[in-house]
């Protein structure tokens, strides 16, 4: 045999049967790289392997009926996102990887006084994933919590949460001070974060003159507020837009252990410090 002549590629000699059993070993997108492997790429037992392991009871908590002809099909179905557990959490996963990601509405959230019409009022809008949102109208005591447990999540996996929000035309006692948010795992913290839920438009600490109001800041001031971090103010987190039009805030990073042991994580949202009304 000439020396330069390629070695023959006797992988794609093999049963179809065998190649879809070695891809569901690999990704969904490194599935795909070869056009020899086309036939056995789309073979419902690569993409079986693809899909969570609990994907059955997923599609059995669905608000909907999810049918699918092929294994693949309902992998992209999936990846697209479906109302789960009486349209309260929605779940979708992860193209590239298959990891399962979530949303939780506010109706399954912990609203500290989210019932009392004084504070709180719940309104439907066009735009939002849920049938219904949490309007804030006044507070002096800001508390949201979430739990969800570890087992609905993917092994291995770190996630970040975030609170997914949107700010009325004139906000205000949301910038100052700082909220705290905190993620703990099986009751062990995971997180601790400080954010804004509305950027404060003045420096810190700015002197007062008399009742004229905030003096000018300084050049130095000015370029010390444009110098700060993307999308953080004073080491706080701030909101940042999001494709669908709403703002979303990250709040902290946590881990789900591999081995199937079910823990809770916990998500916290306080702002309390100072009274608004």
């Amino acid at each position: 045999m000439d020396q330069q002549e390629l070695p023959v590629d006797h992988i794609s000699r093999l049963p179809e049967g065998c190649l879809a059993l070695l891809l569901s070993f690999t990704t969904p997108r490194d599935s795909a790289v070869s056009p020899a492997f086309l036939s056995a790429a789309q073979s419902d037992l690569v993409w079986v392997g693809f899909l969570p392991r609990d994907f059955r009871d997923i599609l059995r908590r669905s608000s909907t009926p999810v049918a699918t002809p092929s294994m693949r099909e309902l992998y992209f179905r999936l990846c697209d996102s479906i109302l789960i557990d009486g349209d309260d959490k929605m779940l979708w996963l992860e193209k590239p990887t298959g990891k399962k990601c979530g949303m939780l509405s506010a109706r399954a959230l912990g609203i500290i006084w989210g019932q009392d019409t004084r504070y709180w009022r719940w309104v439907s809008v066009p735009d939002a994933r849920f049938p219904e949102v949490a309007e804030l109208k006044q507070v002096c005591w800001l508390e949201i919590t979430a739990r969800i447990s570890s087992r609905y999540l993917s092994p291995g996996t770190t996630y970040t949460a975030y609170l997914v929000m949107r700010l009325s035309d004139a906000p205000y006692g949301l910038d100052e001070p700082p909220q705290e948010t905190e993620i703990s795992v099986g009751g062990v913290q995971s997180s601790v974060r400080r954010i804004r839920l509305q950027e404060r438009s003045t420096p810190l600490h700015e002197p007062w003159r008399g009742r004229r109001g905030r003096r000018a800041p300084t050049p130095h001031e000015v370029g010390a507020q444009s110098r700060r971090p993307p999308g953080e103010q004073d080491g706080a987190c701030l909101p940042r837009p999001r494709a669908d039009g709403w703002m979303e805030v990250e709040m902290g990073d946590f881990f789900v252990e591999e081995g199937g042991v079910e823990e809770a994580v916990d998500v916290r949202l306080r702002g309390w410090q100072r009274l608004h009304w």
